[in-house]
């Protein structure tokens, strides 16, 4: 089981464009983004939400946040959601407002 975690990869930073903003670029043909865990935390009111490759299907709810309010999910041993093929992670926000994102995922394929 160590093993398997140890393989997760992360990434963390703060993107604040409105609109779409890639957190993991696709990854190639026949490869797809499992995430099993994130944390946002918005920096002012924004609504954000984890979509599968820009304009995509919708993969989480849309958290709607204030000035440091935040939501987390621990990573686990399954995944929350497995995007599609050749598609990219994409953070949406409602506003250009800093949202401070870490998500932990695997590439299969």
């Amino acid at each position: 089981m160590a093993q398997f975690f140890e393989s997760m990869l992360r990434y963390a930073a703060e993107p604040a464009a409105s609109g779409d903003n890639t957190i993991v670029a696709a990854q190639g043909a026949a490869r797809r983004i499992a995430v099993f865990g994130y944390a946002l935390q918005g920096g002012g009111t924004v609504t954000a939400k984890f979509t599968d490759g820009a304009g995509g299907t919708q993969l989480s709810m849309a958290w709607s946040f204030t000035v440091r309010e935040k939501t987390e999910n621990p990573p686990g041993q399954q995944p929350l959601w497995i995007g599609a093929a050749n598609t990219a992670l994409i953070l949406n926000l409602s506003g250009a407002t800093a949202v401070g994102c870490e998500v932990t995922y695997l590439v299969l394929g």
